[in-house]
Formats: C-alpha cells, sequence, structure tokens
C-alpha cells in the first residue's frame, strides 16, 4: 500500500528503497527483453541517474550504520541526497516525474515496489477536478540553439495569460526525433522528459551522426492528466542541430 511519502526521508528507509526500485528499473523482461524502464517511460539519462543516486546512497549508508564512522558530515550528506532525489522526481518546475510513469504505466507490483499508488500521481495540496486534457496542447518555442542542446519554453496557447499548467495537467510529455530525412511515418520518437512549464533543455550529446549528414531535431509535446489520461500532441517544432564533430 502507497503511503503519503512516497521516497522515505529516513536513511535506512531510503536507501533499501533506491535498491529495491533500481532493481526494479534495470530487469530484464520477456519476451521484448527491455529493461523496465522503458516500460515506465523513462529515458536512458534518467535510468542512468536513478543508479547513481542508488549507488551514492549504498556508499553513504555504509557508513551512516556505522556507529564509529559516521559523523556530521556524513549524516548532513545522507539527508541532502534524499532532498536531491526526491526533487529530481517531484521537483514543481525541474521535476523528471518518474514515479508519476511508473503509477501510469506500471503494473501493481511496480507500482508496491515504488511506492505509488496504481494509475496516481502526486498531488499539490488539493484533489484537481477531472479534465479532458484533450482540450490543451503544449505549445514548443525553441529560444537558444548551442553545441548538442537546445532550450525551449513550453506554454500552453489555450491558456495564454497563465504561467501555470492548465488546470487538471500533471506535466507536458516532451518527445525528440533527430533526423537526416524529412519525418514520415517510419520515423522513430522518443520520450526525453517532462516539463511542468517554462525552459526545458535537450541534450542530444550521446547522438551519433552518420559522416556527411545534416540533421534536424523535431519535438512535440503532450499533456498528461492528473488521472493518468494522454492528450493530444501539439504542432511539431523543427530546428537544425549543431553536433560536436560537424
Amino acid at each position: 500500500m502507497a503511503h503519503k511519502v512516497r521516497i522515505y526521508k529516513d536513511p535506512p528507509s531510503f536507501d533499501d528503497y533506491m535498491g529495491l526500485t533500481d532493481d526494479l528499473q534495470l530487469k530484464i523482461v520477456p519476451p521484448s527483453l527491455d529493461p523496465n524502464w522503458k516500460r515506465f517511460g523513462w529515458t536512458a539519462e534518467e535510468s542512468q541517474q536513478w543508479t547513481l543516486f542508488r549507488k551514492e546512497s549504498n556508499d553513504l549508508f555504509t557508513i551512516y550504520k556505522d556507529p564509529d564512522k559516521v559523523n556530521r558530515i556524513i549524516r548532513r550528506k545522507m539527508n541532502d541526497l534524499i532532498s536531491q532525489v526526491r526533487k529530481y522526481d517531484n521537483d514543481k518546475s525541474q521535476g523528471h516525474h518518474l514515479l508519476d510513469k511508473v503509477a501510469s504505466n506500471g503494473t501493481t507490483d511496480d507500482c508496491a515496489t515504488f511506492n505509488v499508488a496504481r494509475g496516481t500521481i502526486l498531488q499539490d495540496k488539493k484533489e484537481k477536478e477531472n479534465v479532458n486534457p484533450k482540450q490543451y496542447k503544449p505549445t514548443l518555442s525553441i529560444t537558444k540553439i548551442d553545441v548538442c542542446t537546445h532550450i525551449m519554453n513550453v506554454s500552453c496557447a489555450d491558456v495564454p495569460n497563465s504561467k501555470k499548467l492548465p488546470e487538471g495537467m500533471a506535466f507536458a510529455l516532451i518527445f525528440r526525433c533527430i533526423t537526416s530525412e524529412p519525418l514520415n511515418k517510419m520515423s522513430i520518437w522518443t520520450l526525453i522528459g517532462t516539463s511542468k512549464y517554462g525552459k526545458f533543455t535537450s541534450d542530444f550529446s550521446s547522438f551519433v551522426p552518420e559522416d556527411g549528414k545534416i540533421y534536424t531535431a523535431h519535438y512535440y509535446g503532450l499533456y498528461l492528466s492528473d488521472n493518468g489520461d494522454l492528450g493530444n500532441p501539439g504542432i511539431t517544432v523543427h530546428t537544425p542541430v549543431i553536433l560536436q564533430n560537424a
């Protein structure tokens, strides 16, 4: 059963939690032979970061639980890590909302391990009304083009005077496709992150280009409601990419 606190705050429970959830998100599941993090809707970078958090927790907690080695600095580092992980998941502006994705896409057993209620997302102070996400579409606008990086602004044209998410929306899912050819039905789109509102950074430093080809990045967003319902895609935006070896 899920508790009010999803990611535990006390170090022993937190370290156990990080070990169990990291093992689960990395587990390969037949018949697809894909790791669970893909099924959850996480990106490769988010999966790697979760593993890094787990390793840091294991290292710190090994010292933390040893009465002959623990000190004020270790206790502070352990508590700082817990705060960092909680912020990485559910910060209002920069959170990745990984647990919300597990709640939306995971099985009952997945949700039990991650301590979330299946089909629900983390609520703010009050319950929000069940609003149809299809009535809203995220608007993406590229604000900066840099080497292996695009920075964009995420807003909603349907509520132009608001600096908040549309009522009843949890966040916008941001998808990307990098191609040297025009988009078509066979183009491969990847979920690269989520955005509450405002600035969003797209990093493609791991992209491997083919020699002599010029690439374009394409982006679109769609909303996920507080109840786990998906909206319709917004308008796709296109922008050139600058690669390190270009």
